[in-house]
């Protein structure tokens, strides 16, 4: 999965078009981002309180959509029909940016649990919403307690649902160089590996 980009476009043009891509981003694309995050968070929060956990699954993906949509951001996907819908895999992917996560949660198809770094459990509306969603918050600064939480999430992994993260914990190298995973790590899941 990847954003689109023209390659005819030239560097003065390119130049040009961020520049004026920075009023809009912060006048329309940041209102829109805060509002739907605080607003899909407090639906999914609801929805989840009151057993409605199908329809709280689907807003995060509603969410990713309209925040791609609004930040005039085009994506494009391949290779979905090598998946299966019903099988559980581990995902694993670059984080190049925040795009990265309207891309995943917005096209990716599946239902999967995100591991994300505890920090993010103190955001508001959006660590609650998380947390409600099932998805597993770690301790980075605490092996014992990030080794604790990969078991939960392992536990967790059954009957199609399954677990995405960025295997370095934060974005990506400029190169675009993924950390990867050592072999002894991708043996330890009993699943699939994306």
């Amino acid at each position: 999965m990847h954003t689109s980009s023209n390659n005819a476009v030239t560097g003065l043009e390119k130049q040009l078009g961020l520049l004026l891509y920075q009023p809009y981003k912060l006048m329309i694309f940041l209102p829109i981002l805060i509002f739907s995050t605080n607003l899909i968070g407090a639906l999914v929060v609801v929805l989840m309180a009151l057993g409605l956990n199908r329809f709280a699954r689907m807003l995060p993906v509603l969410w990713a959509r309209i925040n791609a949509l609004s930040s005039l951001s085009r994506v494009k996907v391949s290779g979905r029909q090598h998946v299966d819908p019903h099988q559980s895999y581990v995902i694993v992917a670059n984080h190049r940016s925040h795009f990265d996560i309207l891309a995943v949660y917005g096209w990716l198809g599946i239902d999967f649990r995100w591991v994300m770094k505890q920090e993010l459990r103190k955001v508001p509306a959006l660590g609650i919403a998380c947390e409600k969603l099932g998805h597993v918050f770690v301790d980075r600064s605490d092996s014992d307690k990030a080794r604790a939480s990969i078991e939960q999430v392992k536990a967790e992994i059954r009957e199609g649902t399954s677990i995405f993260f960025f295997p370095e914990g934060t974005r990506t190298a400029a190169d675009g160089s993924l950390v990867r995973l050592a072999d002894q790590d991708r043996s330890r899941w009993d699943v699939a590996l994306i």
